[in-house]
């Protein structure tokens, strides 16, 4: 259910940015319609709203979780001269590949 609701969530992000053109918003609509009303008909608008909610809600977390790393210094886990004493080592065996 909350998979339903996340993937209309989707269609309505993506029909209010404009990426949708006119056919597409179109069909979009009515299966997002017809979904919500085969899941309303299936499990009760109840059910709907709550997965409605469950699936704001889980969207929120996720932009909560992302917000907060986002400011997080990334570790380096790989010494700096290591890497150039790498390439170096690259580079004298193409100038010797190219001397021979």
């Amino acid at each position: 259910m909350i998979g339903i609701i996340l993937f209309l969530i989707l269609v309505l992000l993506i029909y209010a940015t404009g990426l949708l053109p006119g056919v597409m918003k179109f069909i979009s609509g009515f299966f997002a319609l017809v979904i919500v009303a085969f899941s309303a008909a299936a499990f009760g608008w109840p059910t709907v709203i709550a997965g409605f909610v469950a699936a704001v809600a889980l969207a929120f977390i996720a932009l909560w979780l992302v917000g907060r790393n986002v400011n997080r210094p990334i570790a380096v886990k790989s010494n700096h001269t290591d890497i150039h004493q790498q390439l170096e080592k690259v580079n004298k065996e193409e100038r010797q590949r190219r001397n021979r």
